[in-house]
């Protein structure tokens, strides 16, 4: 499936452990995204990069940033991190929508994950309406969430991220986890006031986001979650794929009535084999 936006874990910065930097470092070195990705979806969506800026957004992505601090799986370094917490064996939760059954076995695995370096998770699946006033109010430990879609340029990635001020509820699905980082906010709206022929500068703006992003984890990116489409051949060809001049195969969720996707659908033409 295409790349539709970026599943995180979600910590709530303003609790402990999740405030712990080295915890959260522990966090992201527990989780194996390609397992989730080969166990729940059978490879049918992608792992992220350690960035979780979608794959249309690699020219964006400073590589050298990510080689010197990204992160993989690697358990070693989990539990190396998690001796830095000072982590007391506490359960925390992660939650995410009942029903969302992708979301919920795939959090099972990662509570599975993160049980084989020390830490003490359970999963917890409320209703959607009460998952999302959790979020708000800032009453959560982790969670899934997947605010960040697809876009031209990582802006809207970012001020998803760093956006301030925090408010005791904060809506638009904005800096949820609270992450308050005056510097980063900076350069989110810095960008704002660069000329659009000035790419040197914001390339550079771009650079330091990642930096500060890799070094500080409010975030941790898991998987691409997938723009789900399907179709049938046996009366209709030439649908829409990656390969397909770019025309977007999705009918729901405000896809539909996009133009690449009215012009995805006028390519189409009748499979001579299928039946009169």
């Amino acid at each position: 499936m295409l790349s539709a936006n970026t599943v995180w874990l979600e910590p709530n910065l303003t609790k402990a452990p999740m405030n712990n930097l080295d915890f959260r470092k522990a966090l992201a070195y527990a989780i194996n995204t390609k397992a989730i990705a080969k166990i729940i979806y059978g490879n049918i969506v992608n792992p992220t990069s350690a960035t979780g800026l979608l794959p249309n957004l690699n020219p964006f992505i400073s590589k050298s940033t990510v080689k010197k601090y990204g992160f993989t799986y690697n358990q070693t370094m989990a539990k190396k991190y998690l001796k830095l917490s000072n982590y007391k064996g506490q359960n925390i939760t992660i939650q995410d929508p009942d029903g969302w059954t992708d979301w919920n076995s795939a959090t099972d695995v990662i509570v599975s994950q993160l049980a084989a370096v020390g830490i003490k998770a359970t999963a917890y699946f409320p209703q959607d309406a009460a998952r999302n006033t959790d979020l708000i109010s800032g009453n959560y430990d982790l969670a899934l969430d997947n605010n960040a879609g697809v876009a031209s340029n990582p802006w809207t990635y970012f001020d998803r991220v760093f956006q301030l001020p925090i408010a005791a509820n904060q809506s638009a699905q904005l800096n949820w986890e609270r992450d308050n980082n005056p510097a980063a906010w900076a350069l989110v709206q810095k960008l704002g006031t660069i000329a659009p022929t000035n790419t040197a500068e914001t390339d550079a703006t771009y650079g330091q986001l990642e930096k500060i992003f890799l070094q500080t984890l409010p975030e941790i990116p898991l998987w691409y979650n997938g723009a789900w489409a399907q179709y049938s051949t046996q009366y209709w060809l030439g649908w829409p794929t990656s390969k397909h001049g770019g025309d977007t195969p999705i009918m729901w969720d405000g896809w539909l009535g996009n133009m690449t996707t009215v012009e995805g659908l006028a390519g189409l033409y009748p499979n001579p084999s299928a039946a009169s």
